[in-house]
């Protein structure tokens, strides 16, 4: 309802009633929010369907969804079908908050990998991390007129093909790090972030992607991890590189981790 606050447990939240949450001019001037942090509040779209659709009249950014990792997310489950992996809003008037969130491995098959704004909605991202997610174009986050767009004290890293998409105009970016640079604004940089991540493992096995569920599953035979207990959590599969995946679910034995790191 209206003017209302959810305070969410910690947990790991999946399965229908747990994503395609879509907020209508009804549901305007809530405040969605953790308990305790997107560490430990996570919404696992297990690879079919986002985590929010936002829609109507939430105006000078009164609904607020705080505090949230969001991953497995794929626009391709939901409604709409192209657009918007993790979040996606619309409409003249839509313009939530999106604070104190870990937006990472998600993917929609046309725009925004992460979150998709549209038909003049006007989301603003603060302190956010937005990272390993795909689109076709604006991998991590997609607006058409990028004036409607505000970024602040956020990451946007190693989304693919680009951090910020857009054909119009440039975002209000300040005080974030984002790939690639070049976005105008005070206080941007580009500079790694340097994700301190969860386990690595000794594989004992090739990973091994399967396409139908966007996972690739790795394999450490002598691990003895507890079942289900590193979902949500990130692994470094090469520590030759920097770059963290987000964990769907583990066995003692195996990781599932979303996206293609087989190679």
């Amino acid at each position: 309802g209206i003017g209302e606050t959810v305070l969410v447990r910690d947990g790991t939240y999946t399965g229908e009633g747990n994503k395609n949450l879509w907020f209508s001019s009804e549901q305007v001037n809530i405040l969605v929010r953790s308990e305790n942090g997107p560490e430990n509040c996570i919404i696992d779209c297990e690879g079919s369907g986002r985590a929010f659709y936002l829609e109507g009249f939430c105006s000078d950014y009164s609904t607020i969804i705080d505090g949230f990792t969001i991953t497995g997310g794929n626009a391709a489950g939901g409604i709409p079908s192209s657009n918007g992996g993790a979040i996606y809003c619309k409409g003249l008037w839509c313009d939530p908050l999106i604070r104190n969130c870990i937006i990472r491995g998600n993917e929609a098959p046309s725009t925004g990998g992460g979150i998709y704004s549209w038909d003049r909605a006007s989301p603003k991202i603060d302190n956010c991390i937005v990272a390993d997610n795909y689109a076709a174009e604006g991998g991590g986050v997609y607006v058409p007129y990028a004036h409607y767009l505000t970024i602040s004290n956020s990451i946007l890293w190693n989304n693919s093909p680009d951090e910020i998409g857009t054909y119009s105009l440039s975002p209000s970016v300040t005080y974030s790090d984002i790939a690639g640079g070049g976005w105008p604004g005070e206080g941007n940089i580009d500079s790694d972030p340097l994700f301190s991540g969860g386990t690595t493992g000794i594989w004992s096995a090739n990973g091994v992607y399967d396409p139908n569920t966007g996972q690739t599953t790795l394999t450490d035979g002598s691990a003895g991890w507890e079942v289900g207990a590193l979902a949500g959590k990130l692994i470094n599969p090469d520590t030759s590189q920097p770059l963290q995946f987000v964990i769907a679910d583990n066995s003692a034995t195996t990781l599932n981790v979303w996206g293609d790191v087989s190679g």
